[in-house]
């Protein structure tokens, strides 16, 4: 219920707790504790509009006799009546205003979305633009510089992000593929607005493309195509650089030079002499 340090705590005579709550991020939350179905209940949406002032001591809450509360602070004086009853849970939106790739424009606004301001589709963005800048508003505009706005950028993201003041999102260097960004904003009453998302997708380089991965698989395969020709190891002279020509094996002249020329003893030792 009481997360930080109670600074101020001080019962009216109805049993109602008033306080002061001193968050580690130094905001000063201011509430009443009533006494509901046998246990406290914190009350705190309508102070969240002045969590930097701060009070100083416990007298500086005052109960009227029309119950109007008086609370004194560092910057003023407030003034809560809860006879008036304010819809604090009112509907919002979320939108993208501007989108950015390097220096040049994809998304200018609602104009062209009028129906459907919450999910916006973009077209095909080419590598070379994969640096982009999102910047978004809100649509609630009491104390509009307390908005704060969490974001998230699905395909490389993988939670949401703090929620900020800032107003703007860049993403360098997107590999390509499919992306959706989206964007939450939330008011000073802790009430959250709906999602605006943007969708696109991002080509990938030339030589990642399947066109290129097409053309290298070509000519691989026409590499493996090309014939291989050895010199025939019986061919005299086929050696690499031995400078002379090679025949083929069936050429009759060319075999007659290869068969050995027979000698004076070989003719004599095949010499036939019949018995009488």
């Amino acid at each position: 219920m009481l997360t930080g340090k109670v600074s101020i705590f001080m019962q009216e005579k109805n049993g109602e707790i008033w306080y002061e709550d001193l968050l580690k991020n130094g905001d000063h939350e201011k509430g009443v504790l009533k006494f509901r179905n046998g246990k406290y209940a914190s009350f705190q949406t309508p102070f969240y509009k002045f969590t930097d002032y701060s009070c100083d001591s416990p007298y500086n809450i005052l109960s009227a006799p029309d119950s109007t509360i008086f609370i004194g602070t560092n910057l003023g004086l407030i003034q809560y009546d809860p006879k008036i009853k304010v819809k604090y849970d009112q509907p919002f939106n979320t939108l993208i205003r501007n989108v950015f790739a390097r220096d040049s424009l994809l998304f200018g606004g609602m104009a062209n979305y009028p129906d459907n301001h919450n999910n916006i589709e973009s077209n095909i963005i080419p590598y070379k633009f994969n640096d982009l800048v999102f910047h978004f508003t809100t649509t609630f505009y009491e104390d509009a510089e307390k908005n704060l706005f969490n974001f998230r950028l699905i395909g490389s993201d993988t939670t949401w992000s703090a929620w900020t003041k800032d107003r703007k999102k860049e993403y360098t260097n997107l590999p390509e593929g499919k992306y959706i960004f989206e964007v939450k904003s939330k008011n000073q009453y802790q009430e959250i607005g709906s999602t605006a998302s943007y969708s696109f997708r991002i080509l990938p380089p030339w030589y990642r493309t399947w066109l290129a991965y097409l053309g290298i698989y070509a000519v691989c395969c026409i590499g493996c195509l090309q014939p291989c020709t050895f010199p025939h190891p019986s061919i005299k002279g086929s050696q690499p650089g031995s400078g002379k020509s090679c025949r083929a094996e069936n050429d009759p002249d060319s075999e007659s030079k290869r068969q050995p020329r027979k000698t004076e003893p070989d003719r004599q030792r095949y010499h036939f002499i019949p018995f009488h």
